[in-house]
């Protein structure tokens, strides 16, 4: 959800509230770790609890460039976690950086968008 997304869903409920205080909010909670921001270039930052905060597990997401839709992608194959496993090792070998996590954006075109 974008910061405007969470405003229009609070302030039914709460009109009192404001923007600023959404913004402010959802900064305090990614510095905690509550949160994560996502900037995936539509200029309107998205956010999500974290997983330890979260029932969802660990996913990528794939992003259409034509209509913005963002798909979280959790199915993953044995083939592209032995890939992606294999890379962190030859990362972590490579530049001695310990890894712990880490964040892939798919961008393309959605279905929808290719069949119209």
């Amino acid at each position: 959800m974008s910061a405007e997304d969470i405003y229009m869903a609070v302030h039914q409920s709460n009109p009192g509230i404001g923007l600023t205080t959404i913004y402010r909010t959802l900064e305090l909670l990614e510095q905690t770790g509550i949160v994560s921001k996502f900037e995936f270039g539509h200029g309107r930052a998205k956010y999500e609890l974290t997983e330890k905060h979260s029932n969802k597990k660990h996913h990528h997401h794939l992003i259409c460039k034509k209509c913005r839709k963002i798909i979280d992608y959790t199915d993953f194959v044995k083939e592209e976690q032995e890939y992606i496993n294999k890379a962190e090792a030859g990362l972590q070998k490579k530049y001695g950086f310990d890894i712990d996590d880490h964040l892939i954006h798919f961008y393309g075109t959605c279905p929808d968008c290719k069949n119209a």
